[in-house]
């Protein structure tokens, strides 16, 4: 994911939840369009995911344990879900959402110019 010449990412909204369920997820509302969504999975099976709402960046069987990571492009600001297809078990799940800020939001948020 890149972000448009003249503009620098920012963080636009966090989240994150544990429990023991299958299948668990986690929902922001973003704010911005054309951000992306980050979210990571640490769950206590020793099976990979199967699947995941976004595109996977990573599942990895870490032994005793299970980790995995996705993304999703969000066009229109709103509800994002990040969730991922595993059996039950104790799990937590961070999400962080990215927006661009232009050259002129970004120097103001600075307190510059």
């Amino acid at each position: 994911f890149t972000y448009a010449a003249g503009t620098t990412p920012a963080l636009d909204i966090t989240g994150g939840s544990n429990g023991t369920s299958a299948n668990p997820g986690v929902s922001v509302t973003t704010t911005y369009n054309g951000g992306v969504v980050i979210a990571a999975l640490v769950d206590g099976l020793n099976t990979s995911p199967t699947a995941q709402s976004g595109t996977q960046i990573n599942h990895k069987d870490e032994g005793v344990w299970t980790d995995g990571a996705q993304y999703t492009l969000v066009p229109t600001a709103g509800s994002i879900s990040s969730s991922w297809t595993v059996a039950s078990d104790d799990w937590g799940i961070c999400v962080a959402a990215f927006k661009e800020l232009s050259s002129s939001k970004r120097f103001a948020l600075l307190g510059v110019g």
